[in-house]
């Protein structure tokens, strides 16, 4: 679970990412990011009523939360990210759903840069 600060609540902050947002888009979900001037990044999830009864709901959320998580410490500081879900994320497995999130972090270049080794 994502601490509230790192989440996304109020709808003016969902209707600023709409609105001015860069946009990105999987067969899973769409993405939509924006910087926020701040030193963390804060995410949120819209699962419509498309994607099923509140349990598949639920799950597809819950799928997407964890995968940001194990990707914590990979991900660029400082930008608001918001995923709408899709109906078709609620059948798939959980490498299925990281591996379409971590293609689309990576295209729209939302990883941090590899640290060079000495």
């Amino acid at each position: 679970m994502l601490k509230r600060k790192f989440r996304l609540t109020r709808d003016q902050e969902f209707r600023r990412l709409r609105r001015k947002g860069f946009k990105e888009r999987s067969t899973l979900f769409w993405l939509r990011w924006l910087p926020n001037n701040l030193p963390y990044s804060r995410f949120g999830f819209i699962a419509s009523k498309k994607v099923g009864n509140a349990v598949q709901r639920n799950r597809a959320t819950r799928l997407v939360r964890e995968v940001v998580r194990l990707d914590w410490e990979r991900m660029r500081k400082g930008i608001d990210v918001v995923f709408v879900l899709s109906d078709r994320l609620a059948e798939k497995s959980f490498d299925q759903v990281e591996r379409e999130v971590k293609k689309v972090f990576a295209r729209a270049k939302l990883f941090n840069p590899p640290s060079p080794i000495d």
